[in-house]
């Protein structure tokens, strides 16, 4: 036997919900994908870049900083507050969806050994007690499996994930000191 009829026999024994649960893991890995191209190096260095650039080195950022220093500071202040919201506004969202897939998937695998259980159940009877027990048993654990291998790539990248848009936040605040005078900053931590 080989290794795609291995998949293809787990896939028929998995019963119902390995269509879902497949879906669910391809969804995990593309909100990965995703996630890790909004916190790329790349933005990391723009915004290095553009703090760069308010301490008078000519380094080249995503921000037009000589028109933003141009304008009073409550309009600073709020075109600042647009990039920060551009920038980690998509990024909060799309950690939101992961971690709701990544706790959706083991529930997906239990749901399925259940189904397996109750197969093993309705087959289980006085007469051949050990007919159709197979299969069930097959399909609880093919679910189960398939349920915490959708949430681990999951499991171990949110932390990692978390770990750059914290970067990313940190060099956003950065950003803001430099930009923003001291007292302003100062009044609307006050405020909030």
């Amino acid at each position: 036997m080989t290794g795609l009829d291995n998949l293809k026999a787990a896939w028929s024994a998995g019963g119902a919900l390995m269509p879902l649960l497949i879906f669910t893991s391809a969804a995990v890995w593309y909100w990965i994908l995703v996630l890790s191209g909004h916190l790329s190096r790349r933005r990391a260095a723009a915004l290095q870049a553009a703090i760069a650039e308010t301490e008078g080195r000519d380094d080249r950022g995503f921000i037009d900083l000589p028109s933003l220093r141009q304008l009073p500071p409550t309009l600073r202040r709020r075109r600042f507050e647009a990039l920060a919201l551009d920038e980690l506004a998509p990024v909060d969202r799309e950690f939101q969806l992961l971690r709701v897939l990544v706790q959706l998937a083991p529930f997906l695998g239990l749901l399925g050994t259940v189904l397996g259980i109750i197969e093993c159940l309705r087959h289980f009877d006085a007469t051949s007690p050990a007919a159709g027990v197979g299969a069930g048993i097959a399909q609880a654990l093919i679910t189960t499996g398939a349920g915490i291998a959708a949430a681990l790539p999951g499991v171990i990248a949110l932390p990692l994930l978390r770990r750059r848009r914290d970067e990313v936040a940190a060099l956003l605040r950065d950003l803001e000191m430099q930009l923003l005078p001291a007292a302003t900053n100062r009044v609307e931590r006050l405020k909030s």
